[in-house]
């Protein structure tokens, strides 16, 4: 047994390659596969073959990395043209460097120039722009894509390996966005109402067999043009139920679990043959208010709410002292996060003060406005290890000060969908505040009025112009002081609430050897560099 612990801080010098020039190298048979291909394996382990078994609770029912935003990443299919290395600074992959011009409306990508897809195929710059045309939804796409809001115009070809990208408007944060999963670079194929997304990409490994949101097998490309892959293959299970997992992995039944309840760690640590890690990530809990209808369009009850929350509490006695309490939407490690920023300390009088003033006044346990009652439903969902738990305790902390409180818990596209519907009061969600993209440009997902994908109906005009300017400025300075007044206003308006900053916690049999758990990012996880024994 052995704990691993990361000691590298998520640092702030993050370079979105907006001033210069970004340069170098990554170092790092057609599948036949497209969406709904049974899978062959039946978990056995080919003899001789170097086969890393591994496991997580999200499940996925597509490879397109348009729907898909995490899963053929993680298992080493797909890559961008940039990458996110551990500082959070934008490094090469697909793309050698980039250069916009002196405004930042234009700009151009050189591409390497010994890169196959998985059927052997030449990547050149009109096969990544297939890809980014897609993603990015230009001229003829139609596609949704969480990328679509970026305001390009065209995406052309200069020479065999060098694209163009324009504009309607400067643009600095736009190679971050060639970093989303998104983004990913796939051989160009017919694609429509009734077309099947085959995916040949260009990673480290192609898909040999998939069974949707049940189990992917993976197989080493032996065209990749980086180093060499340790292992031969990748069974990737999908198992919902953490317990499950830790058993699995404790029986050597697989060898690598992510997403562990806080549970599995001494389970890990108490047996001799496997590795605990806990990894602090740019992740929050966050809880997402509907603040068009119901009782949190008024602020103050929002307010109120976060009050009501004790997050030191909870971080201890649920999380087991795993993560920190969460402020605004980064870490302070983030060079971007807002220093200045007073959180919501624990006040349940103040809370009870501010239902008052708002006209909310207790009967019974419960308060009630024009004789109706402080009624909220808090919707979570329970792939996410402690979500239940958390949900539980802060269900208790609500109804302390008045708020009738259910709780339910479903799959995270029935919740989306409530909340695009606007049929929702609150939701607990994990949430990627930065690195989806590098880029402070993250706050606009979570608070501009037409570009946030949070659906909490939160509109201001204030924090709308400052994150516009924040998009068209260069200058790294004063694109801080755009982004900490952001922070700052919508810590009052409170359309989103951090309650921690998530620390994810993995386990490995002691027989993996090479994965670097330290990422800040979880989908850059680089399975390319694991090893494991071969099977007899």
């Amino acid at each position: 047994m052995s704990r691993r612990y990361s000691r590298r801080h998520m640092l702030g010098g993050l370079a979105v390659g907006a001033a210069g020039v970004v340069a170098g190298c990554s170092s790092n048979n057609p599948s036949g596969a497209g969406n709904g291909t049974a899978s062959t394996t039946n978990g056995a382990q080919p003899e001789g073959t170097r086969t890393l078994r591994l496991s997580t609770s999200f499940d996925q029912d597509s490879l397109d990395p348009i729907l898909s935003s995490w899963f053929p990443r993680w298992s080493g299919l797909h890559e961008c043209l940039v990458r996110v290395d551990h500082d959070l600074k934008l490094v090469p992959s697909l793309a050698t460097s980039w250069k916009p011009n002196d405004d930042a409306s234009s700009w151009r990508f050189d591409l390497r120039k010994d890169v196959t897809f998985h059927d052997d195929t030449e990547l050149t710059a009109d096969a990544a722009r297939w890809s980014l045309k897609r993603a990015f939804s230009v001229g003829e796409s139609s596609e949704e894509s969480v990328t679509a809001s970026v305001p390009i115009t065209s995406i052309t070809t200069e020479n065999r390996h060098r694209l163009r990208i324009d504009l309607d408007e400067p643009f600095t944060p736009l190679p971050a966005f060639f970093g989303l999963n998104d983004a990913a670079i796939a051989r160009p194929q017919a694609t429509g109402k009734n077309a099947t997304f085959d995916p040949v990409f260009t990673g480290p490994f192609e898909v040999e067999s998939w069974t949707p949101d049940k189990r992917l097998v993976a197989v080493r490309n032996e065209e990749y043009y980086g180093p060499r892959p340790g292992l031969d293959r990748i069974e990737f299970e999908v198992v919902v139920e953490g317990k499950t997992r830790e058993l699995k992995l404790l029986n050597d039944e697989l060898d690598m679990v992510w997403n562990q309840p806080i549970t599995s760690v001494n389970a890990f640590e108490n047996d001799p043959n496997t590795e605990v890690s806990l990894q602090p990530k740019t992740q929050t809990r966050c809880l997402a208010f509907n603040t068009d209808s119901g009782p949190f369009a008024e602020k103050r009850v929002r307010q109120a709410a976060n009050y009501a929350f004790n997050e030191a509490a909870n971080v201890k006695n649920v999380l087991e002292g795993v993560g920190k309490v969460g402020v605004g939407p980064w870490p302070p490690d983030i060079y971007w996060a807002n220093d200045d920023l007073t959180p919501y300390a624990h006040n349940p009088k103040k809370a009870g003060t501010l239902l008052d003033e708002a006209g909310w006044t207790m009967r019974d346990g419960v308060r009630y406005r024009d004789g109706e009652p402080l009624e909220i439903t808090l919707h979570t969902y329970p792939t996410r290890a402690n979500f239940r738990t958390l949900a539980e305790a802060m269900q208790a902390q609500l109804q302390r000060v008045g708020f009738a409180v259910d709780l339910e818990l479903t799959d995270w596209s029935t919740m989306l969908e409530a909340k695009k519907q606007g049929n929702f009061d609150t939701t607990m969600e994990a949430r990627t505040t930065f690195a989806y993209p590098s880029d402070p440009e993250n706050l606009a997902s979570l608070y501009h009025s037409e570009d946030s994908y949070m659906d909490t109906g939160y509109e201001n005009e204030t924090v709308d112009e400052l994150l516009e300017a924040g998009r068209t400025t260069p200058d790294r300075k004063k694109r801080k002081r755009h982004y900490d007044r952001v922070q700052a206003i919508v810590m009052e308006d409170l359309p989103v609430s951090y309650q921690s900053y998530m620390t994810v916690v993995h386990g490995t049999r002691s027989s993996v050897k090479g994965f670097d758990p330290t990422h800040p990012v979880g989908n850059q996880y680089r399975l390319a560099d694991v090893s494991v024994p071969s099977s007899t």
